[in-house]
């Protein structure tokens, strides 16, 4: 039976009461043909019979719009799910398909069903975060789950892409975290904790779904960070975020021998937006924002408090709402932002949350909106992390194999291709800088470990042992050898009895993995040893 498009009745999906936003092209419409084979015809030949040869309405002007005559075939289904993964945009999808073929009449919506369908059939019966944790383990990443107390239900995700956690035992010295949101339909923030390499190339070091931005929730995020380091004695030395007073605190608990840095861009943005509201917006507070970065710029001490106090003194009559916030906002944390300070910290440049911010921004641009579930975002982090991993190592090789003309002269023949390019630029700057003003004033040692000004003076060539380590790592197979924390040394010392084969079988298994494999076991291991412990405690109080 053969049929209008328009035939039958429209049948309401939910509420037959609500038809409000509704449409339907249902009308009914009597048109019918039936077919059945022919007897002693051929497959192709068939009997047709018209049961009702008239419509109710006047015939379409155009096929275009109409579901039927637009539908995909196998082979352009094949194309869109190709560029679905590679997240190619629906509208240039379009394109594409109307290019290969002229005569196709598919509209964007269309499209857009298309790969709604797509990323349900990968789905399954699954929910959502069994899809998530799935993908997880299907890529290997390293990741960790926190429920909710006395429930199956998981609260908190954390993960790490496996070449991630070599990037970050390779470059664990600098390390920025920052929260971004309206990445799915739930709300939940995503944290983003980010590293930067020799070659000056930002790699996303892990991804955490926090639902509360509490310390609590901090303080289990660093300590799933610090799980990735094979070497518990490699923390990193400069933790870099904005004024999260949950994170400061956490920061202060689970790494308390890192320098903490406050986000600089972020301070200068807050106070230019009070600036202009006690202030406003005339040549006073020009001077006055001129004034403040003066102050956060001072090279010393007791500069700094002199052009505190004459920006004090400028605002103090009339402007003292200003003062009193810049004072009880920010300049309890001076030694987190100030270069008075900062600049006696080995940070390789990063005084800024902005490598975290452009990372956020590359993630949302990919996922174009925030209507998406939690495995959609992940999608997007994972193509984003491979991608940055690709272009890391060409900058590694780039180091090694192509140096520019200016670092060809006998001043770094010691040294050339064998530190990064990075590396190289920053020396160079530095030695045109003393030659141009004949004074130094160290920060290029302070803050990046290399040859400052006075250094390279006594230089006829660069000597190799005068570079850190840092500069000198071109691939991220530096890893060094996992040592035991704490906890694994108190499981590996106690009386086995009967669990020696086991723990021979494990200790065997252990030294088989890699680097992320190590991590993931060694945390599975101490959370299993803090679950006995709690139950252990709870069992003696009971029997009390």
């Amino acid at each position: 039976m053969l049929g209008c498009e328009k035939h039958g009745k429209y049948v309401p999906y939910r509420d037959p009461d609500l038809v409000e936003g509704t449409r339907t092209q249902k009308t009914e419409c009597p048109f019918r043909l039936k077919g059945r084979p022919m007897k002693n015809g051929t497959d192709r030949d068939w009997r047709l019979k018209v049961m009702e040869g008239a419509h109710n309405h006047e015939p379409a002007r155009s096929l275009l719009g109409h579901n039927f005559v637009g539908r995909l075939n196998s082979e352009e289904k094949e194309q869109v799910e190709k560029m679905s993964k590679s997240w190619v945009l629906p509208r240039k999808m379009l394109l594409t398909l109307k290019e290969n073929n002229p005569l196709n009449l598919t509209t964007i919506s269309q499209i857009y069903g298309a790969c709604k369908r797509l990323r349900k059939s990968l789905r399954g019966s699954l929910t959502e975060m069994q899809h998530l944790l799935k993908k997880l383990d299907g890529d290997k990443y390293v990741h960790f789950e926190r429920h909710e107390l006395g429930s199956e239900v998981i609260r908190d995700v954390f993960w790490a892409h496996p070449n991630a956690i070599k990037l970050f035992n390779t470059f664990p010295y600098v390390v920025i975290m920052d929260c971004t949101y309206k990445t799915n339909k739930y709300k939940i923030p995503l944290l983003e904790i980010v590293g930067l390499t020799s070659t000056d190339k930002t790699y996303s070091i892990a991804f955490y779904y926090i639902v509360n931005e509490g310390t609590d929730d901090y303080v289990w995020a660093l300590e799933c960070m610090k799980s990735l380091l094979a070497d518990q004695a490699m923390l990193p030395k400069v933790i870099v975020t904005d004024r999260d007073l949950a994170l400061l605190s956490a920061a202060k608990q689970s790494l308390p021998n890192t320098s903490h840095l406050l986000c600089l861009w972020h301070i200068n943005k807050c106070v230019l937006a009070k600036c202009k509201l006690y202030v406003g917006t005339d040549d006073f507070a020009e001077l006055v924002m001129g004034k403040w970065g003066e102050v956060v710029d001072a090279a010393t001490v007791e500069e700094f408090e002199v052009q505190w106090m004459q920006l004090f003194n400028m605002c103090k009559d009339k402007y003292s709402n200003f003062t009193s916030y810049c004072s009880t906002t920010w300049l309890v944390h001076k030694e987190k932002f100030a270069k008075a300070w900062t600049n006696h910290v080995m940070h390789f440049g990063t005084t800024t949350s902005n490598r975290a911010e452009g990372a956020h921004a590359s993630l949302k641009k990919m996922l174009r909106d925030c209507k998406g579930d939690l495995a959609t975002s992940w999608d997007a982090s994972h193509s984003l992390t491979c991608n940055r991993h690709t272009e890391i190592l060409a900058s590694f090789e780039r180091s090694i194999h192509r140096i520019d003309h200016i670092f060809m002269c006998p001043f770094y023949t010691n040294i050339r291709g064998f530190v990064s390019n990075k590396c190289l630029q920053l020396l160079d700057a530095e030695h045109i800088r003393m030659k141009s003003y004949g004074r130094c004033d160290c920060l290029l040692r302070e803050t990046h470990e290399l040859p400052c000004g006075c250094e390279l003076a006594g230089y006829e060539r660069i000597s190799y042992e005068a570079i850190y380590p840092f500069w000198k790592r071109l691939s991220w197979e530096h890893v060094p050898e996992p040592v035991a924390d704490t906890i694994s040394n108190h499981i590996c010392g106690m009386n086995h009895g009967d669990m020696q084969p086991e723990v021979e079988a494990l200790t065997h298994y252990f030294s088989s993995l890699d680097t992320g494999g190590q991590s993931m076991v060694r945390r599975k291991l101490q959370l299993l040893f803090i679950n006995c412990s709690y139950f252990y405690v709870n069992q003696s109080y009971f029997r009390k």
